[in-house]
């Protein structure tokens, strides 16, 4: 029974080791650690909890997500400073606070965002930054060279076989005919 026991309570202390029946933490050098801010023993149990934002600072949860304040033992997003200055903000246009979480409230954070300048997700909809209109495709590498340029459901697709046709893939690969919203080389298909 005792070893049991022991096996679960291997198998429950996560950012732990068991000696006897304690856990001796070490949640300072866990990937939990690290990724999340849970750098200490929680207080309550086996598993590793963010004690304050110093914790959330410096993790991967708080560079890309905004996720920076410590709140009961987890880091999470609480303020648009820590969603602007997030991986996200720059990447997708999440840079204020809203309903929780990091989102997009503003055209202008889809507009200055990566995903806007490489794929065309320039607008604003429902806290996410979409592609709506052909102008938001066409200027793009994403349409000139891949045939990327009609916005359907949102994204940048090859609509139809126009939108392939004076591509450098088409003129290169022969990648000319649209197929599932890519332009595709209809003599390397199966």
């Amino acid at each position: 029974m005792r070893i049991a026991l022991l096996l679960v309570l291997l198998w429950s202390c996560e950012g732990s080791t068991e000696v006897g029946v304690e856990c001796v933490r070490t949640c300072d050098s866990t990937e939990r650690c690290r990724a999340y801010g849970e750098c200490h023993p929680s207080v309550t149990g086996c598993g590793c909890v963010a004690k304050s934002d110093l914790d959330c600072a410096p993790s991967e949860a708080c560079t890309h997500f905004g996720w920076c304040t410590a709140i009961r033992g987890t880091c999470q997003p609480t303020n648009s400073a820590d969603c602007a200055a997030s991986d996200h903000c720059k990447d997708d246009g999440w840079c204020a606070f809203a309903n929780g979480g990091c989102a997009a409230t503003t055209e202008a954070h889809c507009q200055q965002s990566d995903i806007c300048r490489f794929a065309g997700s320039c607008r604003l909809a429902a806290g996410g930054c979409i592609a709506l209109e052909r102008s938001d495709c066409e200027p793009l590498e994403i349409c000139t060279i891949d045939g990327l340029c009609t916005p359907i459901a949102g994204r940048c697709t090859a609509a139809n076989s126009n939108d392939c046709k004076n591509t450098w893939n088409c003129k290169e690969n022969g990648n000319c005919e649209a197929r599932g919203g890519i332009c595709v080389n209809p003599e390397t298909l199966p």
